[in-house]
């Protein structure tokens, strides 16, 4: 577990550099250090992490994917939403559904 841990975070800065270097990457689905650090450091799930780092509110969220704030906040706490689920999300927070599901 704890050689993922480092080999998620070490791709996680490759992808961080990428960032500077746009022309460069190919269709790369980018993921902030920021985010990265508060999924493994924190130990956030990536959706809060993602929420936060993006300034966005739960209520905000909630309205757009139609449930309750509440609803909003069991889906946000869960380590392992199902795949539909997330992409819904990426959706209402503007990002691939890939850079939430890592």
């Amino acid at each position: 577990m704890k050689n993922n841990h480092k080999l998620s975070k070490k791709h996680a800065v490759k992808a961080h550099h990428f960032a500077l270097a746009p022309h460069k990457a190919k269709k790369q689905y980018l993921i902030p250090l920021e985010v990265v650090n508060a999924v493994f450091d924190e130990k956030s799930t990536s959706t809060r992490a993602w929420r936060k780092y993006l300034g966005l509110r739960k209520k905000h969220l909630a309205q757009q994917l139609e449930i309750s704030k509440d609803q909003y906040s069991r889906l946000e706490a869960k380590k392992k939403p199902s795949r539909a689920l997330l992409r819904q999300v990426a959706t209402a927070m503007g990002i691939h559904v890939r850079q939430l599901d890592f």
